[in-house]
């Protein structure tokens, strides 16, 4: 007669639990792993299913049971900061390329909205930036946007630095193509989750100048590479900072972001001198009869696409190391935090681990 096993109710939230923990955080290195792969020209071709792409299919479809299993069930602090991390690690070290992970164009108009109407109400709320306000900045629609042949020739070059999958290269820069500018909100809210989560943190100068790398690359990319016109998306790249208007539940991600730019009584310290710098660079020449085609390059090629993303790799290696290993993870390196070797031992077995 066959054993009728079921889980035990009792149990079962906290092994399930157990199970989603590991696997999101080993999708979240598997990423990492396959997009250093991709820029060694190691990574396996197009037509072969990555490891990450293993990886995220199980988080999905673990992510589908757990919530059939435990419909009312909030997430803990910890596996919303898994998540979070996951979410925007796909994104950015997958925006280059179509994978089955890419999002749909409606949910990418979607999210540019979203975002759009984020910078938008930020604007209204500061009033225009002291940066923007004379008619030097009407020469980003007169002067743009750029040429099809320059776009497709600048798309090409990122390709090649950033080593795009091969024969996927004709994505990068599309529409339906994540930009740096999309996923820029998404970094600004895994930060800040980051240092709430943690008293200890606080934002360093060298957490800036990456946040304002991002935000210059974010602009120089929608100009040089999508083609865009006017000063929206340079405003936008720009627009943020501490908000005292903003209207926000606490513990949102909204919330969490704008007080990430708070230091007590005043404005985070140095934010408004390092924003306003990268600001400068990019919107006055060093010669008033530069092109603004010229300058945008020169700012390009004095700003390496490729050494911003080997900045933002190691951020995410160091916000995944941040995070306590999961349990499962533990037991699979034979060494379960608060216990002995041989404790350890004999719990793999229990659980079907071989010693």
């Amino acid at each position: 007669m066959a054993e009728d096993r079921h889980a035990d109710p009792a149990t079962q939230l906290t092994v399930d639990e157990m199970i989603l923990d590991y696997l999101l955080f080993m999708a979240a290195k598997a990423l990492l792993e396959d997009r250093k792969a991709q820029r060694t020209g190691t990574q396996v071709p197009p037509s072969v299913v990555c490891h990450a792409d293993l990886a995220l299919s199980m988080v999905d479809a673990f992510l589908t049971v757990f919530r059939a299993n435990h419909p009312s069930h909030r997430a803990s602090l910890n596996m919303q900061s898994r998540l979070r991390l996951l979410r925007y690690t796909t994104l950015f070290t997958r925006r280059i390329s179509s994978w089955p992970s890419s999002p749909l164009l409606p949910s990418l108009e979607n999210l540019r909205s979203q975002n759009g109407e984020r910078a938008s109400t930020w604007l209204s709320h500061r009033g225009p930036l002291p940066t923007f306000a004379d008619s030097r900045l009407q020469v980003f629609t007169t002067a743009l946007p750029l040429p099809e042949a320059t776009l497709s020739r600048n798309r090409q070059h990122v390709s090649t630095v950033l080593m795009a999958p091969t024969g996927l290269t004709l994505f990068y820069g599309l529409q339906k193509c994540l930009s740096l500018l999309d996923t820029l909100p998404g970094f600004m809210a895994l930060s800040a989750a980051q240092i709430a989560m943690h008293s200890s943190r606080s934002v360093t100068r060298i957490w800036m100048s990456l946040a304002a790398q991002y935000m210059t690359q974010s602009a120089l990319e929608q100009y040089l590479v999508y083609g865009e016109q006017g000063s929206e998306a340079l405003l936008e790249a720009f627009a943020w900072g501490f908000d005292a208007d903003l209207v926000a539940e606490e513990g949102t991600e909204e919330w969490e972001t704008n007080a990430m730019f708070w230091d007590g009584d005043e404005e985070l310290k140095g934010w408004e001198d390092i924003r306003g710098m990268h600001l400068r660079a990019i919107k006055f020449a060093p010669e008033p009869e530069i092109a603004l085609e010229t300058h945008l390059e020169d700012l390009a090629m004095s700003n390496p696409i490729e050494e911003f993303e080997n900045d933002m790799m190691a951020f995410l290696e160091a916000s995944l190391g941040c995070q306590p290993s999961p349990t499962l993870a533990q037991l699979e390196a034979g060494e379960l935090e608060g216990l002995s070797r041989p404790e350890t031992d004999r719990l793999r077995e229990r659980v079907g681990f071989e010693c």
